[in-house]
């Protein structure tokens, strides 16, 4: 049960009442370690569960973190979905290698023959690496200062193996 932040509304408020709080309460000020304490971990649980108080953060980013959070799931969801369509269609091309690496698609291999379904896609040419990639959409940033093994190195790399077509002998 709330006792120090029953009336506020969202985080704005929570961190200036905090402040008022603080400059109240604090031991350093005249007040009880103990009541800094309660203060301190009240504020501490209700903090992340508010909306941040902004009109634009509660209309564009669904209102309270809880919002924000279930629509983060969603997008991370739609986005797995569409990375598994996307490799149930390349396993099927012959001579492709492919590497997901943190929330990357990296292509490389024998490339040429699907060019125009790589694209199609939306796979991109990185020029440093000399391979194909498709982020998760939500990576704006281009260009690193690593290389491609040490990118692995970072953020985990898992092969795919590609369907091979058996081959007629002789």
């Amino acid at each position: 049960m709330l006792k120090w932040f029953k009336s506020v509304t969202n985080q704005k408020e929570a961190k200036s009442l905090y402040h008022k709080l603080c400059r109240q309460y604090h031991p350093d000020l005249g007040g009880s370690v103990e009541t800094m304490q309660q203060i301190n971990a009240e504020f501490e649980s209700i903090y992340d569960k508010l909306p941040t108080g902004s009109r634009e953060d509660s209309n564009s980013k669904g209102g309270s973190s809880e919002e924000r959070q279930t629509n983060g799931n969603n997008t991370t969801r739609q986005t797995a979905q569409r990375f598994m369509k996307i490799i149930q269609r390349l396993v099927k091309v012959e001579g492709l290698k492919i590497e997901i690496v943190g929330a990357w698609i990296w292509l490389s291999g024998d490339t040429f023959k699907c060019l125009k379904l790589i694209k199609d896609m939306g796979f991109k040419y990185s020029a440093k690496h000399k391979k194909y990639y498709l982020a998760d959409g939500e990576s704006s940033r281009r260009g690193s200062k690593y290389s491609f093994k040490q990118i692995c190195d970072i953020y985990g790399c898992e092969n795919v193996e590609t369907e091979s077509t058996p081959r007629l002998t002789a």
